[in-house]
């Protein structure tokens, strides 16, 4: 093929992709980001049905709230351990089906399996089984503090239900992406003498990173999204104090009508996400750069 042809395909290419994805990026700016900016109005204003201006004092009553303090901290703690979960154990199991070769690559679909099950089912099956009386009880107590929080047993079969629930699409992602680095680069590793271990950590996981840096992107959203695992796992509004969520207060505060404190705190959530989301791009290119300088 020729280089014009060449352009004039790829040109074709990403136009074709823009119409795909105008529907979806309309409806994300008509349904979420429209009413996002439109939040802004009430963090400024006393109330709901006093629009007269405060400035920051929304943001200072909702800093200063130790229950919208106690499920950020939640919320963080959550995403923090879970997506480290979810993450090592998709690159675990990906690993397995690349060293099994595709004679079991079906078996990659049956991880997909459980985001196609009703939210509300699973979670009436969980409750089953993890409840006080049920067969896998966690309702013995462990330690206080920083780490008892975490491995709190309210939150086990969270974790677990979170890491069951989402981690289809990482497997098939780092899967995928495992088996498309050609075998020569595998056949010089193994004559200059690499073993397994040095293959697969000097060599695939490097190979894979834009792979593994979306399946960590993709966690990180997923892991806000359990709010309806969590409502249905525990029953409600207000379940243990380990395992409320921001997802909590901001429902419960819409319940009440403080939709100033609910608009403050969705912008500081946000914020909060953003910056997290910059820096990790950030290191991740600053990473590379210095990788490409060294080899040159």
């Amino acid at each position: 093929m020729k280089p014009k042809n060449k352009k004039r395909a790829a040109v074709n290419y990403k136009k074709k992709a823009v119409l795909i994805m105008l529907p979806a990026l309309a409806g994300f700016m008509l349904f979420f980001t429209a009413p996002f900016f439109g939040s802004f109005k009430y963090a400024f204003t006393r109330n709901a049905f006093d629009a007269a201006f405060v400035g920051l004092e929304n943001f200072k009553d909702v800093l200063s709230n130790n229950v919208y303090m106690l499920a950020l901290g939640n919320t963080v703690r959550f995403t923090l351990f879970g997506v480290t979960a979810i993450m090592l154990f998709s690159l675990a199991v990906s690993l397995l089906f690349t060293v099994a070769g595709p004679k079991y690559s079906f078996l990659r679909v049956a991880f997909v399996l459980p985001l196609l099950l009703p939210t509300a089912g699973v979670s009436l099956i969980w409750r089953v089984i993890f409840n006080p009386d049920g067969a896998l009880s966690f309702s013995t107590s462990v330690s206080t503090g920083f780490w008892g929080e975490i491995i709190s047993p309210q939150l086990i079969p969270l974790y677990l239900l979170f890491l069951w629930k989402y981690c289809g699409f990482n497997i098939i992602l780092i899967s995928s992406a495992m088996t498309s680095i050609p075998p020569e680069i595998f056949d010089a590793a193994r004559l200059d003498g690499a073993g397994l271990g040095a293959v697969y950590r000097r060599i695939v996981v490097p190979l894979i990173r834009p792979a593994l840096f979306f399946c960590l992107i993709l966690s990180f959203v997923n892991s806000f999204r359990i709010f309806k695992e969590i409502y249905y796992l525990f029953g409600g509004d207000y379940p243990p104090n380990s395992a409320y969520m921001v997802q909590h207060f901001m429902n419960n505060q819409f319940g009440k009508l403080n939709y100033q404190l609910l608009s403050a705190g969705a912008i500081v959530f946000t914020a909060i996400i953003v910056v997290l989301v910059l820096g990790g791009l950030r290191l991740s290119r600053l990473e590379w750069r210095a990788k490409g300088r060294v080899r040159k």
